[in-house]
């Protein structure tokens, strides 16, 4: 299998997006196992933090979050965010009066 070479002057990376339901089987089957431990991981981890979440205090206006960068369990208060809306669209018809 060849891929593309894009290089840059100053060594930048250069990410192409990968079509995967162009892979060799033997590949494709290695790459499904890959997301599928990678949803198993994601939903530990989400179980974790709700649970770390629910044992501990944040400050006032703080919402604890986790980090886990070279193997290390940190953790950090961070200002709560406001949710945004919707980006989905909704029809007129639904909010008019009838």
């Amino acid at each position: 299998m060849t891929l593309a070479f894009n290089a840059t002057a100053d060594d930048t990376l250069v990410w192409e997006n990968l079509n995967p339901a162009s892979l060799p089987p033997a590949i494709a089957k290695q790459y499904e196992a890959y997301r599928a431990a990678y949803a198993n991981a994601k939903a530990a981890r989400e179980a974790f933090e709700a649970t770390m979440r629910a044992a501990v205090v944040a400050p006032a206006g703080k919402s604890l979050v986790m980090g886990y960068r070279f193997g290390k369990l940190s953790y950090a208060f961070a200002p709560v965010k406001a949710t945004k809306a919707s980006a989905s669209l909704v029809d007129f018809a639904k909010l008019a009066r009838k």
